[in-house]
């Protein structure tokens, strides 16, 4: 198995280990949905995002909990969204807003990050 960028980020919280934790996969586009449930299992966050593409219009993910599969979750999104604005993968000049799609196999939906 190739490796693989992990990231554990700490949704609704400033502050380390607090909030709600989610597991972030980064180029997960080639994993199969069984081994997308058992890495979730095995992070055990209440929710892990598998980032299966990203453009400059916005990113397609899956979320899974440590038992199946989510259709969407708030606090995944919450935390997958701030990441990748800290990450750099989506830029925001400071005081403005910018509005990227959140894909999932049975939702888009428009973020506003700012």
């Amino acid at each position: 198995m190739k490796p693989y960028r992990v990231a554990l980020f700490d949704a609704f919280s400033e502050e380390l280990f607090g909030g709600s934790v989610a597991g972030i996969i980064c180029d997960a586009q080639d994993l199969p949905d069984e081994l997308m449930q058992q890495i979730a299992k095995e992070i055990g966050a209440p929710a892990t995002c598998f980032i299966v593409g990203v453009d400059d219009c916005g990113v397609e993910v899956r979320f899974f909990s440590t038992v199946k599969e989510y259709p969407m979750c708030g606090h995944g999104t919450v935390a997958l969204m701030t990441w990748l604005a800290g990450d750099g993968v989506f830029t925001v000049d400071p005081g403005e807003k910018r509005v990227v799609e959140l894909r999932t196999p049975s939702h888009t939906t428009n973020v506003a990050l700012q």
